[in-house]
């Protein structure tokens, strides 16, 4: 008995998890089983769906692996290995397709009734041992528990999932990716420096993406001069020599780890000074079908000798050279489908056009 003890207890300790900064602390919990102390203390008279009152709350989430039936046990005392002689009282909400914001998507959780209500489970009973039980638990989606302890005693805190090996039964993701710190939109100074960045749980891997359009991405790869992209496999992504043309596109961030993985929020790159502030008339540019070259004109009646870079999206140099007459072909026979940079300079003089081949 005292071997099997010890075992629980190990098994135990190794399922504590970090807390989820963005959902008032909460802590991730597993299937077989998180222990986690109680708060005291901090006593509260807010009435939050069937709870009368809500002193020392505790907050838990976890994440659906395997659609199915998911039976939770949730227990507090200070009696191990039961933990179960005091009073607990439970409320949840859910399903989340994302981690919630605890502060304003529970519905009647600070007065929140704007919503829908998305309570899917509650107890005020005088029990030690409360049962939260979902059916058809949709695969991916987040759930939210907020538990409280009415007797303010000190003690810990055990939720475990009693139907894994049944019929029917979903499972939970124990180790899933959670975004705790959300990249914000960025605004940077034409060829300056600017950086995306966040902060995740139990994410061993990165990737970030870019769209023109907001809806389609691609993924970036390092390297390139206009602009130079590093930090493509971590949590923080930087473009030194930014052009003008790059205000308005979006990013993304893919964290994973070897059994889950998730997107970050859209954010958008704004350029203090429109793309209108750098244009001028001294060149003309467009991609002929026709020909598979892009047609430079220069508009420079001095016939001044130009100099033009071509750049794949990803700040990588295709190809640089003068432009010696007032039309200048450029062959893009090597070049994919897609959306280029032109950079046309003279000493101060500088333009870039976004060229799209189809």
């Amino acid at each position: 008995m005292k071997k099997n003890y010890i075992l629980f207890l190990f098994l135990i300790s190794n399922l504590v998890s970090a807390q989820i900064q963005s959902c008032l602390n909460a802590n991730p919990i597993c299937a077989d089983g998180s222990l986690i102390a109680n708060t005291t203390n901090n006593i509260s008279a807010a009435t939050v769906g069937c709870l009368i009152s809500t002193p020392n709350q505790k907050w838990y989430i976890f994440k659906v692996g395997d659609s199915g039936d998911i039976s939770l046990k949730i227990s507090q005392g200070d009696n191990a290995p039961s933990y179960d002689n005091q009073d607990i009282d439970f409320i949840s909400w859910g399903p989340f397709d994302h981690l919630p914001d605890c502060t304003t998507e529970l519905y009647g959780y600070s007065s929140n009734f704007t919503q829908a209500s998305n309570v899917v489970g509650c107890s005020y009973s005088a029990s030690s041992i409360e049962n939260f039980n979902l059916l058809n638990a949709p695969s991916g989606k987040f759930y939210v528990i907020m538990s409280t302890n009415y007797s303010n005693l000190p003690g810990s805190i055990l939720v475990q999932q009693i139907n894994q090996r049944e019929a029917g039964a979903g499972s939970l993701i124990c180790d899933y990716v959670i975004i705790d710190q959300q990249p914000d939109n960025r605004t940077y100074a034409v060829n300056g420096t600017v950086s995306f960045s966040l902060e995740t749980l139990n994410a061993s891997t990165y990737r970030w993406e870019m769209s023109t359009n907001g809806t389609d991405y691609s993924v970036l790869s390092e390297g390139g001069s206009m602009p130079a992209i590093t930090g493509v496999e971590t949590n923080t992504l930087t473009l030194a020599n930014t052009p003008s043309i790059y205000d308005g596109y979006s990013f993304r961030a893919l964290a994973s780890n070897n059994g889950d993985s998730v997107y970050s929020k859209v954010s958008t790159l704004n350029s203090t000074l429109s793309q209108n502030s750098f244009e001028n008339n001294l060149f003309s540019a467009y991609y002929d079908a026709t020909k598979d070259v892009i047609v430079i004109k220069n508009n420079d009646n001095t016939n001044a000798k130009f100099q033009y870079n071509l750049y794949e999206l990803n700040g990588r140099l295709i190809s640089s050279a003068t432009i010696q007459s007032q039309i200048e072909n450029v062959s893009t026979a090597n070049c994919y489908s897609g959306v280029y940079l032109l950079e046309l300079f003279n000493g101060e003089t500088r333009q870039v056009k976004k060229i799209i081949k189809r």
